[in-house]
């Protein structure tokens, strides 16, 4: 006598359905997925240090080459690179998107990732934090946040969404006028050119950029944007660096900050701690870390070299001609004002700048700011005339 199973009508059914959903999660590029991936997530104590643990997510989506997009606005979506990705196309971040690199996985942008005003983007590693995100943008576009803003109407398209980085190892590089982490470029139509206060700079700025762990080598190689900060005409909000290695430069003509702002654009915040090595650089009238050419123009607008907080980390900052090494890029007048700076615990930092700047203070024309040295060796050059 052979058994024979017999299935209900009812469970039949259900049987059938859950055999299409299963077909439609291995048939579909990026569907979202039911298997636990781990990442590693870092805890900031309010001493700045760090605190790794593992965590696990089960709802996702692999990431594609065809991806185009990602994310939904007002929404939480998770994505993993399980395997080297190429991106054919630029990829737009929408709601808050958090992305995991696998170990030993590279993924690559190669017309970048566009993270608007109104979206944030994180990138985690795993335990070995072995996985590599590389990306590269267009002229006027960042390698990793804004887009151009100088065609649209609304130039606040050019302005980027918060970005933070955990603990993998990042290659950014932007087009002419953008950064390789930050803001796009800005719109020219409705911003003002050094001392011009009739009009108001719209795109091309920068929101907090977040650097935990790994290493980071950001590019603006063309120049007027930063290498970490503003784009074109823009400036930068809130930039942390904890604990890790970052090499960021503005290279060719310059005009754009290391890290900070670019062409016309301030600096924000810069907080350098818990061990991090930075360096960074600009091949003209700008500053190493600080503000762009222009940047300290007009007191008015609050264009100036923000704050500086360098603690326990070492630092070599190199400015263009005209730029300080940390500080404020070149300006026109002479009412202008760098920023604070500050440097404490056991930083070592050396700080060189251009021509009749600062190596930490003001730029050629503008006054130096407050500078507080509470710990560690600085060795600072300036070079040329410069206004006390």
């Amino acid at each position: 006598m052979h058994n024979r199973r017999v299935f209900a009508p009812g469970n039949h059914v259900a049987v059938c359905a859950a055999a299409v959903v299963a077909a439609v999660f291995l048939l579909v590029p990026g569907a979202f997925a039911a298997d636990g991936v781990d990442y590693r997530e870092a805890s900031v104590g309010a001493d700045n240090s760090v605190a790794w643990s593992t965590k696990s997510i089960d709802s996702y989506a692999t990431v594609t080459a065809d991806d185009t997009a990602w994310g939904t606005d007002g929404a939480t979506t998770w994505y993993v690179v399980s395997a080297d990705t190429t991106l054919g196309s630029r990829v737009t971040v929408s709601g808050t998107v958090n992305l995991i690199i696998e170990d030993g996985v590279t993924l690559t942008a190669s017309t970048g990732i566009n993270v608007p005003s109104d979206a944030t983007f994180t990138v985690y590693g795993q335990a070995a934090g072995t996985g590599a995100l590389t990306a590269t943008a267009e002229d006027r576009f960042a390698a990793i946040d804004g887009s151009d803003a100088s065609a649209g109407t609304d130039g606040t398209v050019g302005d980027s969404g918060e970005i933070t980085l955990e603990g993998v190892t990042v290659t950014a590089n932007g087009g002419y006028g953008a950064a390789g982490i930050g803001g796009g470029y800005g719109n020219p139509n409705t911003g003002g050119y050094g001392s011009d206060t009739s009009t108001v700079v719209t795109g091309g700025n920068a929101a907090g950029i977040t650097i935990i762990g790994g290493t980071v080598n950001a590019s603006s190689p063309k120049g007027y944007g930063t290498g970490i900060g503003g784009g074109y005409m823009g400036s930068s909000g809130t930039i942390t660096i904890n604990a890790a290695t970052v090499v960021a430069s503005c290279g060719k003509y310059g005009y754009g900050a290391g890290i900070g702002g670019g062409y016309n654009g301030t600096n924000g915040t810069v907080s350098i701690v818990n061990g991090s090595t930075v360096t960074a650089s600009t091949a003209a009238q700008a500053a190493g870390i600080g503000s762009g050419y222009y940047g300290c123009s007009d007191a008015s607008k609050a264009l100036a070299a923000g704050a500086i907080d360098i603690s326990d980390s070492t630092v070599t900052a190199t400015g263009g001609t005209g730029g300080a090494g940390i500080g404020s890029g070149s300006g026109a007048s002479q009412t202008s004002t760098a920023g604070r700076v500050s440097i404490s615990g056991s930083s070592f930092v050396t700080a060189t700048g251009g021509s009749d700047a600062a190596g930490i203070g003001g730029g050629q024309g503008v006054v130096g700011g407050d500078v507080t040295i509470a710990g560690g060796t600085v060795v600072a050059h300036g070079r040329g005339f410069v206004r006390q």
